[in-house]
């Protein structure tokens, strides 16, 4: 019955592990090739071994140097150093995290990168490292040191020679157990990170965004079989000592060769990139799938392509080392791990992509330097349509030649729907997708509060977790129900903003932007009671970026949701890549669409510099790159984001995708089969985003006049205001989230509940069979030892 608890114990511990390593083979090798093939990856890889080894190896020469010393201490004294070596062993990391992270910022040791997350792992393994080595330190016969002293030799050699060999064993477990802190470590890298990727954080930021990729569980399943390997050579290495059975020499150095080419593989390529001169690098944080870099077979790597370009450049301007040269790419999931990256972690980057209020938050912090147009390549010719809609945010008061920032991307906030699952569901509602769209017209983004019978699909819509984009549509769909409210129903097109004209007889979005912005009339209030009503109506889901990869693998979970723009061109155009790849096999027509109604957010990612950038000829020659026309348009073909750069290249792209008014010109004029060489110009007339999949595909990339002209920029927050909406979005997530669990808890709880009395009623079994069942050999034991007396 013993074996039998062991063997359920050993499930239970192992059965996630096994699980795992399977699933890592689901595609032969093809995982592994990924995790050694992706730079991230390997990067992140490197940098934490790296870290591992140097901290643990620096953490336990200390600790043997203090060890040393405690030996000499008094009693009290010692007993005060060893309470306060305890302290941060004791101590929450959260707490330790936030001290260190005061500390480097008090001391100006923002901008280290690696050193300082190096320094923090040493402090971190420290302590444990100590209490490892003084029980060995405490076992040594002083007087040995005293000898050595007496002979002539000096401290450090009477340490070296006499101390150290006898701490061999101790500081071998020491070293293992920093490295294996070091390893396991998050909270306090971080909070400590200044833009170097390890493992723990890439993981992080996979599963927060709920997108983890597949290399991963190569990864896992690679340090669980190295682990599982030391442990058979230590374990048989043991047993052949217990028998007196010595390994020999020969073997001895294979292992210890294998396990020094295996460490050195790793980290020596890391020493070297981080030895690279930082004019010869250029360092950028991005957000997520936000670049064309080789993510598909026919997709450019335009990271690799500026490499090449730039070390061309500095080679030509006799630079040294120019092939040396390379760009650390790191990503980010949201504004706010923008901001503190920057704000307070003084993250050591060149190039950033803020949205429009986060410019204006770090413009006012201090936090990014103006950019200079005139080193900008054809400035004057970047789409002015959208310059002019950033100026609010982007020009320098008093210098027409410097601005805070130049868009990156642009795009709309609207509404993705997957035309299949409205219609797989339109004998219950009674809404087909047709029915759906003119809806979506009639009501805008009244369709996600339940807006003319649209509460059909509750269950089956999605929100964004960003308290702006939310809480800015709820305040939308506020006024717009301020309008008419004596109607039952609210159509966007009786919206009181929609008719504000200027002097000129123009749209004048000033009240829409108000209204965006919770300024004047319109304050939070408003969409507090919406986004409530809307819990209780519609049961929507919020989400980051999961939502948007259900619609793309055809789960049939949500009808429709509440997207930007960019992530619903990249997930339709992932759907038909995977479909024309064989990826994915749906056997039908891409059933995707968005649609952004009149009186949106209209959205920039920004080119932005941080005041402390130390590479700005990089950082110029990079958004010069990627504005030039050519770039620019294979960049937005992976997007799905139109960005601001304009030329021929665009144009021709423009008409690829069949946006209205660009018409096609074909080699040989050859529409079948020739390539589009140039484009002519036509009135478009009024675009109907639902004509059909094309169209509609063309207009969600790139963004109609009326999606920029009847559309405003949200603007930084101040902080009451800032706070009152992160509360409320904190509100209202709790609710949805309180709801969709109590929805599905039942089951949930049941098997639970089952699984919990069933290995709780084994167990007292097993127990109660071994404590009443003793074992014949036992009961033998037991009597055999039993004195006279005690008979």
């Amino acid at each position: 019955m013993g074996m039998t608890i062991i063997c359920l114990v050993m499930a239970i511990l192992y059965l996630p592990i096994l699980f795992l390593v399977r699933a890592s083979f689901a595609e032969g090798w093809a995982y592994y090739q990924q995790l050694f093939t992706t730079t991230e990856y390997m990067q992140a890889v490197g940098n934490t071994l790296l870290i591992a080894v140097v901290a643990s190896l620096i953490a336990t020469i200390i600790a043997s140097m203090a060890a040393t010393g405690i030996l000499y201490l008094g009693k009290r004294t010692r007993a005060v150093t060893m309470a306060v070596n305890q302290l941060p062993i004791i101590n929450a990391d959260i707490v330790t995290s936030f001290g260190l992270v005061l500390l480097f910022v008090s001391v100006g040791m923002t901008n280290l990168g690696l050193l300082k997350l190096l320094l923090a792992h040493v402090l971190i393994a420290l302590p444990f490292c100590l209490l490892t080595i003084l029980p060995k330190m405490r076992q040594l016969d002083a007087n040995l040191i005293d000898a050595a002293l007496d002979l002539g030799a000096s401290p450090f050699k009477a340490f070296t020679s006499v101390i150290v060999p006898q701490l061999v064993p101790a500081m071998i477990q020491a070293f293992l157990l920093g490295f294996t802190l070091s390893l396991d470590d998050f909270v306090i890298t971080q909070y400590n990170n200044s833009g170097v990727p390890t493992i723990s954080t890439v993981v992080y930021g996979a599963i927060s965004r709920r997108d983890i990729p597949n290399a991963f569980k190569a990864l896992t399943t690679i340090i669980f079989l190295v682990i599982l390997i030391v442990l058979i050579v230590m374990n048989l290495n043991a047993a052949r000592v217990r028998k007196g059975i010595k390994i020999s020499r020969k073997v001895t150095a294979i292992i210890l060769a294998a396990v020094i080419l295996l460490a050195t593989g790793g980290i020596v390529p890391m020493i070297i990139s981080h030895l690279t001169p930082r004019d010869l690098v250029l360092k950028v944080y991005n957000w997520e799938d936000y670049i064309a870099m080789g993510q598909y077979a026919d997709t450019p790597d335009l990271l690799a392509e500026f490499e090449d370009h730039y070390r061309k450049v500095l080679k030509e301007q006799g630079v040294k080392n120019a092939d040396k040269f390379r760009i650390e790419y790191h990503t980010f999931t949201d504004n706010e791990e923008l901001y503190s990256k920057i704000n307070t972690q003084h993250s050591d980057y060149d190039l950033i992509f803020p949205s429009e209020y986060m410019v204006e938050k770090m413009r006012d912090d201090g936090l990014i330097q103006p950019i200079a147009k005139s080193r900008i390549d054809d400035y004057a010719d970047l789409d002015s349509a959208i310059i002019d809609r950033t100026n609010a945010f982007a020009s320098v008061a008093g210098n027409d030649d410097q601005v805070w920032a130049i868009p990156y991307m642009v795009g709309t906030v609207g509404i993705m729907y997957d035309t299949k699952v409205i219609d797989d569901l339109a004998e219950t509602t009674g809404i087909d997708h047709e029915e759906f769209e003119t809806k979506l017209q009639d009501y805008g983004f009244g369709v996600l509060f339940g807006e003319g019978g649209t509460d059909v699909f509750s269950g089956r819509i999605t929100m964004k977790k960003s308290a702006r984009d939310s809480i800015g549509i709820a305040m939308i769909y506020g006024a717009q129900k301020q309008s008419t409210p004596d109607d039952t129903t609210h159509h966007v097109d009786d919206a009181s903003y929609l008719d504000q004209q200027d002097e000129h007889g123009e749209f004048d979005n000033s009240m829409l932007s108000d209204i965006l912005n919770m300024d004047g009339d319109y304050n939070i209030d408003m969409a507090r009671q919406i986004l409530r009503d809307q819990i209780s109506t519609m049961h929507p889901v919020y989400e980051n970026d999961n939502g948007k990869k259900s619609f793309k693998s055809q789960e049939g979970k949500f009808a429709y949701g509440l997207y930007w723009s960019c992530d619903a061109g990249l997930t339709m155009m992932e759907f038909d890549e995977d479909e024309a790849s064989g990826a994915t096999h749906f056997g039908y027509a891409n059933p995707l669409r968005y649609y952004a109604p009149k009186g949106t957010n209209l959205w920039t990612d920004n080119f932005a510099i941080p005041t402390y950038a130390r590479n700005l000829d990089a950082a110029y020659a990079f958004i010069n790159f990627l504005l030039d026309d050519a770039n620019a348009a294979r960049n937005i073909d992976y997007v799905g984001s139109q960005m601001v750069a304009t030329g021929d290249e665009i144009d021709i792209l423009k008409a690829e995708y069949g946006v209205p008014g660009y018409d096609p010109i074909y080699e040989n004029d050859d529409e079948e089969n020739g390539e589009i060489i140039d484009v002519t110009f036509s009135d478009p007339g009024a675009i109907d985003p639902f004509e059909d999949y094309d169209v509609n595909l063309a207009v969600t990339v790139f963004p109609t006049e009326d999606n920029i002209v009847y559309a405003a920029i949200m603007h930084n927050f101040d902080k009451a205001k800032e706070k009152g909406v992160n509360n409320l979005m904190l509100e209202i997530q709790n609710k949805a989230a309180e709801l969709t669990e109590n929805e599905g808890s039942s089951v949930n709880w049941f098997s639970i509940a089952i699984l919990v009395l069933a290995g709780a009623a084994l167990i007292w079994w097993g127990t109660y069979q071994l404590l009443h069942r003793r074992p014949r050999r036992l009961r033998t034991t037991m009597l055999i030892t039993e004195t006279p007396s005690q008979k």
